[in-house]
C-alpha cells in the first residue's frame, strides 16, 4: 500500500473515531436548522405575557402551597404568603388575601408584611376568620370585608386552641375542572396546537475537559427541548400562549414542565389556570374596558 494511501486511511480513521460516536448529535442539530416555526405561531407569548385586545392575564403567586377557596357562588379567594431571608438573618414575611369576582376582577384585598425579629405574627385562615396567633387577634374580613383586628378571646372556644387548623383542612378548596396533565388525550378549554423542537439535548460522547474518549455525557437522557403552542377557548375569542416542553427520543412524546388545574366559574367571564406545583395562578380575564360590554 502506498504511503499516501495509508495517510488518507489514517485520516479517515481518525475522523471516523471523532465523528461517529456523535453522529446522531450532528444529525439532529442539522435537522433542527431546517425546522422553521410556522408564521401563525410567531405571535404567541408566554402565559404571563399574553397580548390581546379583549383579554389580559393576572398572575397571583399562591406561595406556600395555599389553595384557592370558594367563598360563595360569585367569589373565590386566593391567599399569598411568602418568606424571604434578609442580610441580617431575619425574615421578611408577607401575607395577602385576594377576593375575585365572576369577571376575574379583585374586589377586595388584605395585606400584612412584617419582619419576624421586629414583630411576632402567625397568620392562619380558619373558617371565616383570619387569625393572628402571634398577636392573639382575629378579623372577619372574609365574611364582610371588615379588617378590624379584635382580641382572639372573643371567639370563645378558639381562645385556648394551640393548633388552629388552617383553611386547607376545610371543604372549601376549589373544585377544579380536568387538569392539563392529559391535555392531548382529553382537551377541554386548552388545546395544544403545535410543538416545535428548539434544541437537541443529547450531549457529546467526548469529554471536552480531558479530551478523553468515551467519558463524555453521551449516556445521559437524550431528546429535545422545545416549545408547545396552545389555544385557549374564551367566551369571546380564542387566545394563545406558548410554554416550554421536553420531547422524548425516539418516540417524540411531549412532557410539559408543569401542568395546570383548570377552573371555569359558572356564568363567569374568566378562566383560571393554577400551576399548583409552582404555586402560581393565572387568571385570564376581560380587560376593564370590556367588562361592561
Amino acid at each position: 500500500m502506498k504511503k499516501g494511501t495509508k495517510i488518507i486511511l489514517w485520516i479517515i480513521g481518525i475522523i471516523a473515531v471523532i465523528i461517529l460516536p456523535d453522529a446522531n448529535l450532528y444529525y439532529q442539530r442539522y435537522k433542527l436548522k431546517g425546522d422553521k416555526l410556522p408564521a401563525i405561531y410567531k405571535s404567541y407569548n408566554t402565559i404571563d405575557s399574553v397580548k390581546d385586545d379583549i383579554y389580559e392575564v393576572l398572575l397571583i403567586d399562591g406561595g406556600n402551597h395555599n389553595p384557592v377557596i370558594q367563598l360563595n357562588d360569585t367569589t373565590i379567594m386566593i391567599i399569598y404568603s411568602a418568606s424571604q431571608e434578609t442580610k441580617d438573618g431575619s425574615r421578611e414575611e408577607e401575607n395577602s388575601w385576594y377576593k375575585i369576582d365572576l369577571k376575574g376582577q379583585i374586589t377586595d384585598s388584605l395585606h400584612y408584611a412584617y419582619n419576624d425579629r421586629k414583630e411576632n405574627h402567625n397568620y392562619q385562615t380558619f373558617k371565616n376568620h383570619i387569625i393572628d396567633l402571634g398577636d392573639s387577634t382575629y378579623n372577619t374580613w372574609i365574611l364582610n370585608n371588615d379588617k378590624t383586628n379584635r382580641p382572639l378571646e372573643k371567639l370563645g372556644s378558639d381562645k385556648n386552641s394551640k393548633e388552629i387548623l388552617p383553611y386547607q383542612e376545610e371543604d372549601r378548596d376549589l373544585k377544579y375542572e380536568d387538569s392539563t396533565y392529559d391535555i392531548d388525550k382529553n382537551p377541554t378549554y386548552i388545546h395544544r396546537k403545535y410543538v416545535k423542537k428548539d434544541e437537541w439535548v443529547g450531549h457529546t460522547f467526548w469529554d471536552s475537559r480531558t479530551f478523553s474518549y468515551g467519558s463524555g455525557n453521551g449516556s445521559g437522557r437524550i431528546g429535545w427541548y422545545g416549545t408547545s403552542y396552545f389555544d385557549v377557548k374564551m367566551p369571546k375569542k380564542t387566545i394563545h400562549f406558548k410554554s416550554p416542553v421536553e420531547i422524548e427520543y425516539p418516540e417524540e412524546g411531549v412532557r410539559d414542565r408543569f401542568t395546570y388545574n383548570i377552573y371555569k366559574p359558572k356564568k363567569g367571564a374568566y378562566l383560571m389556570l393554577s400551576d399548583r406545583q409552582n404555586n402560581r395562578h393565572y387568571i385570564i380575564r376581560p380587560k376593564l374596558n370590556q367588562v361592561s360590554h
